[in-house]
């Protein structure tokens, strides 16, 4: 073999794992930059290792640059169209920006990339990034810039090795050699080749699915038809002759990793069965299970909009197409509880500065009378995280005081969190005196343990926090029928990853004994713990008419037919 052959292989395998190094970098906390083989199990599992693997490293080959090697090398006695070398650089810059687009979606949301979706989400993304961080906004594009130059130029520098080439018998030996290994995966994959774990993919393939999956999300989207939805929530038959408060909070990144990951494990226990005794204490009764999120690691939207509308919504494009027609007059469990006489609040602690947050659409869509915003709080404290907002703790309780002002009852308060939003940036205790927060040179003056570095020490503290101030909250301002439901959304990211469910936990607080007792049909486990953790997941979606037939079972009269629970929420169907 050739010098000059030598350095055409070698460029060849740097142009191959460039195309991987993305997702790679990415994946970079849970993926090793070699692939594990020793701990791969026996040979059986090494082999199926051998070919698809959860880490996601360089070492793998692409099937598209391998044909364009074997184009080089069959057609090199002949003169290869001028079209060509354009046309391949172009399709390696369309794979390899596939392949960024890719793993940030993988990274951050654990599921396969739908341009359908994506497009709205990132739209989204970088307007929320251009208001926190110009910076930032600026410096992504000239990173993929420069990536894109240093591509070109090995591609360059490939091309003419490539024209000025002979290729001997030993080079043909390692085209086969790679060759047979590609075609042995394409053939065992042949029905399955949208796998993204495979160790020799068809990428330009992942680009097509992506495009006809799209499709066919679009035409299902469209095609929706809302009257065939709105018969199963009515409610209007029925009365309460008690009307609890409700509060419904949405705790940001509380997955079920808490009880998988043996890290985190023990030290989340601790704490929320100190919560549990607390909650005991003062009288409070509670049960637990798992929900499986329509999402894993992020798009909380999509999560809290599953839970009050019940029917299972996990596309961003699904989301936004409903938000934006009028027509779709979906019952919200928030438009259920109007007919017995709630008013529904909903506490937003993000800046909206840019005046983009649609709170009309919102309110329209989702049935909310009173918005409580930043602007509102008039806070004046640190504010934490990349979004960033005020401390959750003072948030909650301001909004408490606001609402008990109104002499308004009864309502159902919904707030999501976002202090335990990634990064994980929380205040370090929970504080008696919650106003304290507001004050511009308030420090707490202990820390409970964050870390600059440790992702998941933080993820800890921030979830910790969360259940601790919610317990405070909960003994302070909570009234003798109050029901408070505590949930997370979804799996936190960066710290989840595939392996991990799409679980996360639940916990249904009340006084009332007989409430909290309805719920053992549903196999809650009594306490803060989940006990049980091999029991079935209950849904998101299910829960809206869980709630309302609960509240009815325990507190309804004239109450005609019987009430259903849809356990995996009720589907939209298309005209």
């Amino acid at each position: 073999m050739s010098k000059k052959e030598v350095i055409f292989w070698i460029l060849f395998f740097l142009l191959n794992a460039l195309l991987f190094l993305p997702k790679f970098l990415l994946d970079f906390d849970s993926s090793t930059f070699f692939p594990d083989f020793i701990h791969a199990g026996n040979f059986r599992e090494k082999w199926k290792f051998f070919f698809r693997r959860d880490n996601e490293d360089i070492f793998r080959i692409s099937v598209d640059l391998l044909i364009l090697a074997w184009i080089v090398v069959l057609f090199k006695s002949r003169k290869l169209p001028k079209p060509f070398w354009p046309l391949a650089v172009g399709i390696y810059f369309i794979l390899f920006l596939y392949q960024i687009y890719q793993g940030v979606i993988q990274t951050l949301y654990h599921q396969k990339p739908l341009f359908y979706s994506d497009v709205l989400l990132i739209q989204e993304g970088l307007s929320i990034l251009a208001a926190s961080s110009v910076w930032l906004l600026v410096l992504f594009p000239l990173v993929i810039a420069l990536l894109f130059y240093l591509v070109y130029l090995i591609f360059n520098r490939f091309k003419k090795i490539s024209d000025h080439l002979n290729f001997s018998t030993s080079s043909k030996i390692v085209l086969i050699a790679i060759s047979i290994p590609c075609l042995m995966s394409l053939i065992d994959f042949y029905s399955r080749l949208d796998n993204l774990k495979m160790a020799f993919p068809l990428q330009a393939y992942w680009v097509f699915d992506n495009v006809r999956r799209s499709a066919v999300v679009y035409r299902s989207t469209h095609q929706l038809n809302p009257a065939t939805y709105s018969s199963y929530y009515n409610y209007k038959n029925c009365s309460l002759t008690v009307k609890p408060n409700i509060y419904l909070f949405f705790v940001e990144s509380y997955g079920r990793i808490l009880y998988e990951d043996t890290s985190l494990r023990n030290a989340y226990l601790n704490n929320i069965k100190s919560n549990e005794a607390q909650l005991k204490a003062h009288d409070w009764k509670s049960v637990s299970a798992f929900s499986q999120s329509p999402v894993k690691g992020g798009r909380s939207w999509l999560a809290f909009t599953s839970f009050v509308t019940g029917t299972n919504i996990d596309k961003h494009a699904l989301y936004d197409y409903l938000i934006d027609n009028a027509e779709f007059n979906l019952p919200t469990l928030y438009k259920s509880l109007k007919t017995f006489g709630y008013k529904s609040y909903w506490l937003s602690t993000l800046q909206n500065e840019r005046g983009d947050i649609p709170y009309g659409r919102y309110s329209q869509f989702y049935g909310i009378n009173q918005w409580i915003r930043f602007e509102d709080l008039d806070y004046k404290g640190k504010l934490y995280g990349v979004l960033p907002a005020p401390a959750d703790q003072y948030s909650l309780n301001f909004a408490h005081d606001f609402i008990r002002q109104q002499a308004t009852e009864p309502f159902i308060l919904f707030f999501i969190s976002l202090n335990s939003h990634y990064p994980f940036d929380s205040p370090d205790r929970v504080v008696d005196n919650w106003r304290l927060l507001s004050q511009v040179n308030y420090s707490s003056q202990e820390s409970t343990g964050k870390t600059k570095n440790k992702v998941d020490e933080n993820y800890l503290h921030s979830i910790n926090y969360q259940l601790d101030y919610l317990t405070r909250f909960i003994i302070r301002n909570g009234k003798k029928n109050d029901l408070f439901i505590l949930i997370g959304d979804h799996q936190p990211p960066v710290v989840a990853n595939w392996s991990h469910s799409y679980d996360t936990p639940v916990h249904i607080i009340s006084r009332d004994g007989n409430l909290i007792k309805n719920f053992d049909k549903y196999h809650f486990d009594e306490g803060m713990v989940v006990v049980n953790e091999n029991e079935r997941s209950l849904k998101h979606a299910g829960f809206h008419s869980m709630i309302m037939k609960e509240l009815i079972h325990s507190y309804g009269t004239n109450c005609a037919g019987k009430l259903n629970y849809f356990p995996d929420g009720v589907q939209l169907n298309s005209q």
